[in-house]
């Protein structure tokens, strides 16, 4: 799960253009109450985690408010901040507008601005519902910057889980585009191609398999499964492959060839033979070309 704490240089950079807008300090606290941003003269509390009885526990972390704003802390004597154990003594805040930072209805974090100065403390107080719609903007942003780490970390471990699977199965793949280059080819069918130590990416699919791209794609976007030789070090191999189309939004983006190695489906077949007896492989497969190919 990304935290604030994942996005900790974006969160120094919104701070600080805060503060450079409003002139005023700026603090940021994590989901486990530790005050992860600090500018100026609140930075000697950076790296503490917040007072249990303070109010950013009280009216954020407890009862789960929006945002709440302190404003003169010293006269009045109902005041929520007399609560708090560093009330009048090492207290640091004067007039304060914080903001929560939520995930839907996780708490990610507090966002706050503290007015210190006699004319800090008037902008603030003459100002607060523009501020306070700043740091919900703020907010907003730091929680989309938050999914968009977390989405590219989604894909980088599916794209992970892809490869893995692209590069550990048992059947040659090659990708092409539209136009027929090829953008990816598996492990496997570089060693059938005994291709492993030469990049073919760029270069068209034709000019390995002669042809091959003129293959016909039915209304379900695969193709019949075709037949195809190559030399490969003065060597003949025979392949089976088939052809299906790449769609997005109902438009074809790319093609994916499908390839087996014919010596390998007949070592296969042989050894099912020899373990199990006599197979008629048309009751398995029925009459395709694969086959029909296989019991030549």
């Amino acid at each position: 799960m990304i935290t604030i704490n994942n996005i900790i240089e974006g969160v120094n950079e919104f701070a600080e253009a805060t503060k450079a807008a409003f002139k005023m300090d700026v603090m940021v606290v994590d989901e486990n109450k530790k005050i992860i941003v600090a500018t100026g003269g609140l930075c000697e509390v950076k790296g503490n985690y917040i007072v249990e009885s303070g109010i950013i526990n009280q009216e954020i972390f407890l009862k789960r408010k929006k945002h709440f704003i302190v404003s003169d802390t010293i006269n009045d004597n109902e005041h929520i901040c007399k609560r708090c154990e560093k009330y009048g003594t090492t207290c640091i805040y004067k007039n304060v507008v914080a903001t929560g930072i939520y995930d839907e209805e996780n708490l990610r974090g507090v966002i706050l601005l503290n007015a210190v100065t006699e004319e800090q403390v008037k902008f603030m107080v003459h100002n607060e519902q523009n501020i306070l719609n700043f740091l919900y903007r703020i907010s907003s942003l730091l929680n989309s910057k938050m999914e968009e780490v977390q989405a590219i970390n989604n894909l980088k471990r599916n794209s992970y889980f892809l490869n893995s699977i692209f590069n550990g199965i048992n059947k040659g793949v090659i990708i092409v585009d539209v136009n027929q280059n090829i953008i990816k080819i598996n492990n496997y069918m570089k060693q059938l191609l005994s291709l492993e130590s030469v990049n073919i990416i760029g270069k068209n699919i034709d000019d390995i398999f002669s042809d091959i791209s003129n293959i016909e794609i039915s209304d379900d976007n695969n193709s019949e499964f075709n037949e195809i030789s190559i030399k490969i070090n003065g060597q003949t191999k025979f392949f089976l492959y088939s052809l299906t189309s790449l769609l997005l939004d109902y438009n074809t983006q790319a093609f994916a060839y499908f390839f087996d190695d014919t010596k390998t489906i007949n070592e296969m077949t042989s050894d099912t033979n020899n373990k199990y007896g006599h197979v008629i492989l048309d009751d398995i497969i029925g009459n395709s070309k694969v086959n029909s190919y296989v019991m030549r």
